[in-house]
């Protein structure tokens, strides 16, 4: 069940995205594209925060 609604949701959010890049102009574009790498940074920290490896975070 599991891989099924990972599948299901990376279709809708393929789907979404593939739109975005066709028909937005290029600052909605940006700024959807910048909200997505904020999410998956998230992710990305919170995946490994709970193994207790803590990556640098400064930029």
């Amino acid at each position: 069940m599991n891989f099924l609604k990972r599948t299901l949701t990376a279709f809708v959010l393929l789907t979404i995205f593939f739109l975005v890049i066709q028909f937005m102009p290029l600052l909605g574009f940006f700024i959807v594209l910048q909200i997505l790498i904020l999410v998956s940074l998230f992710e990305f920290y919170n995946l490994f925060s709970v193994k207790k490896i803590y990556p640098h975070k400064t930029l």
